[in-house]
């Protein structure tokens, strides 16, 4: 099933629908023949997501063709290789068995349009001055098994030359759909482009990938589904990226598991629609967004990251002035059945730090779970928390802290009591929040200096007092509504300007913020940053 069917079947109606009304399971199963892709107990994979044949990864060697490769003296008996020089062409299905090496070489699948084929690699290096070492033109779908044990290379030497119609850009680069599996280890270089590229869908099973490239780590052109696996991204752009900007009806990337390490010079995760998270570690070290898309939904895992922009960025066009009915908020769609830019978290451990803003959507936010912690930006042109629709907290424990000047609080739709608090000085003290009976609700350290946080616990309930503190800064808190402050500004704890870190009153617009003088100490006007 292509992706553009994946996604009308599985995030539209599982994914948009389960989490907004507060689903325990990973996903809702709505379907008989939908099963639940990670449970408490054991791992299931989604038949949307994963077929059977992308999770198995053994080979019977009799039956497959063994090609022993050997600078200009590659062996193989079967018709269905044909070798130039240090060219091998795989032309029919079946199971392929790679072993040796090749300083300047090419493997080419060039099948029928109907072909399922394997290859296995077995301890293999091969280098390519001019292309991509392992070239996919045409088949149904190619499946790379990574031999148990096994460790293998696949380096691009120089600068890619075009010999066909076709953009290789990649170090594996696949015209058709590629799956990758198996218990193997695979090493990437590529200076002059991507580490593998499928333009359909890339599945990626299991197995120990490392890639430093100077293009896109992982990308496919309709999806980049990972089931598990350990993985180590080096890029020059995005880590993970999934899209075609012509059609943005497609881009999903999907994690099932898995351990990532990813330094990108761009984005960590990229997708032009939908990002989906289920479990795995994730840590992002360096990027410019950390994980971007329209609609981004985490429903566990672990998750840090590091960025000199935005850390969570849902992009896409804001439905803003569009009276959102309830009914039409669960479902995720709007009176004219556009999908909404938004990001949820049902579940899972999210540590961000940013120079931009933590949480940033062009649409809504939507947390029902799960603990974040967000180390904002040190200026007033950001926000730790940022959202154009609705901002929701029903479930979870959040942690935000930043500068005030366009800070924002969760809005009066949400069922979690959420206080936003500003310093009249900036601090890099700790953070803490007592009940009135000094029992510590929260006690968190920034990792860097911040004047204003946002805090939200199912601790925090309406008609109690809290007592918190910003390194030696103190205030009162009295709830008489679920929502204390509204937005960020100049002014003390405890001597706020009007709408800043008080009380909102009933009725009192939810999402107000005020945004500082947009002049520079020249007067000159400066562009907005959202």
């Amino acid at each position: 099933m292509k992706i553009k069917n994946i996604l009308t079947l599985f995030v539209c109606v599982i994914v948009l629908v389960g989490s907004l009304v507060g689903c325990t399971n990973a996903i809702a199963n709505t379907q008989s023949d939908i099963t639940t892709v990670i449970d408490d107990t054991k791992s299931k994979i989604n038949s949307e997501m994963f077929s059977d044949r992308d999770m198995q990864s053994s080979y019977d060697e009799d039956k497959s063709i063994t090609i022993n490769m050997i600078d200009n003296n590659i062996k193989s008996d079967s018709k269905n290789v044909s070798i130039v020089k240090n060219t091998v062409t795989i032309s029919d299905e079946g199971s392929y068995i790679l072993k040796g090496s090749l300083s300047d070489g090419q493997i080419i699948v060039d099948a029928e349009k109907t072909d399922k084929i394997q290859i296995v690699l077995d301890n293999i290096e091969i280098s390519n001055t001019s292309s991509a070492p392992i070239y996919v033109k045409q088949a149904d779908k190619v499946f790379i098994t990574l031999a148990k044990d096994s460790n293998n290379k696949i380096t691009v030497k120089g600068e890619i030359i075009t010999t066909d119609d076709n953009n290789i850009d990649a170090a594996i680069f696949s015209k058709e759909d590629l799956s990758i599996n198996g218990s193997g280890s695979l090493t990437i270089e590529n200076k002059y482009g991507n580490g593998i590229t499928s333009k359909d869908d890339l599945v990626v099973a299991n197995g120990i990938i490392n890639i430093d490239a100077s293009g896109h780590g992982l990308e496919g052109k309709d999806s980049v589904r990972i089931a598990n696996g350990e993985f180590k991204i080096n890029s020059g752009k995005d880590g993970i990226h999934c899209g075609n900007s012509i059609d943005t009806e497609i881009g999903l990337v999907y994690i099932a598991n898995g351990n990532f390490n990813i330094s990108s010079e761009d984005d960590g995760i990229h997708a032009d629609l939908s990002v989906i998270i289920e479990n795995g570690t994730i840590n992002i070290a360096k990027s410019y967004e950390g994980i971007e898309g329209k609609t981004i939904d985490i429903n566990g895992g672990t998750i840090s990251l590091l960025s000199s922009d935005d850390g969570i960025n849902a992009t896409g066009s804001s439905i803003k002035n569009q009276t959102i009915e309830k009914s039409t908020v669960e479902n995720n769609t709007t009176e004219n059945n556009t999908t909404e830019s938004y990001i949820k978290i049902i579940g899972g451990l999210i540590k961000i730090d940013v120079e931009g803003d933590g949480l940033d959507a062009n649409g809504s936010i939507y947390i029902t779970g799960g603990e974040t912690y967000i180390s904002g930006p040190q200026s007033d042109r950001n926000a730790a928390i940022d959202y154009d629709e609705v901002g929701m907290i029903s479930g979870g424990k959040v942690i935000a802290t930043g500068f005030s000047g366009m800070s924002q609080n969760f809005g009066e739709t949400s069922t979690q009591g959420s206080i936003l608090i500003t310093a009249p000085s900036i601090t890099d003290g700790a953070i803490t929040l007592k009940a009135s009976d000094n029992k510590e609700i929260v006690n968190y350290t920034p990792v860097k200096s911040y004047n204003s946080v946002v805090i939200s616990t199912p601790d925090i309930k309406k008609g109690q007092t809290y007592v918190a503190s910003m390194g030696d800064e103190v205030q009162n808190i009295e709830m008489t509504n679920l929502i204390y402050g509204i937005g960020g500004g100049p002014g003390g704890m405890g001597n706020q300007k009007p709408g800043f870190g008080k009380n909102r009153p009933e009725g009192e617009a939810p999402d107000g913020r005020v945004r500082p003088e947009n002049r520079n100490d020249e007067g000159v006007e400066l562009p907005v940053v959202n």
